[in-house]
């Protein structure tokens, strides 16, 4: 239908209502495999890897892969590079930029 079926991330807020992740700056696209969408993303200077419900949107875990030097907000270049996760064998590869 074209309906939007959720959201997720969206500017930093403290609205009890915000999408999940809201804040966040994803480096890439979510990944899909089996039942979940895979993606990483930069929140204040840490890099996680989050796991995501593919009905919902809804992050189901995440795991703290890199600290940043800086915030994202700040470091302009790190923003251009992409970071998109890749998987094979049940190998999850994350780059960090």
């Amino acid at each position: 239908t074209g309906r939007e079926a959720w959201t997720i991330g969206g500017p930093a807020t403290d609205d009890p209502f915000a999408p999940p992740l809201a804040g966040a700056f994803f480096l890439g696209v979510p990944l899909a495999v089996d039942d979940s969408l895979y993606v990483v993303a930069s929140q204040g200077e840490e890099i996680r890897l989050w796991r995501l419900d593919p009905a919902t949107g809804r992050p189901r875990w995440s795991q703290l892969i890199a600290v940043a030097d800086t915030k994202i907000e700040r470091d302009i270049a790190r923003r251009w590079l992409g970071a998109a996760v890749a998987a094979a064998d049940g190998i999850l590869v994350c780059p960090t930029t």
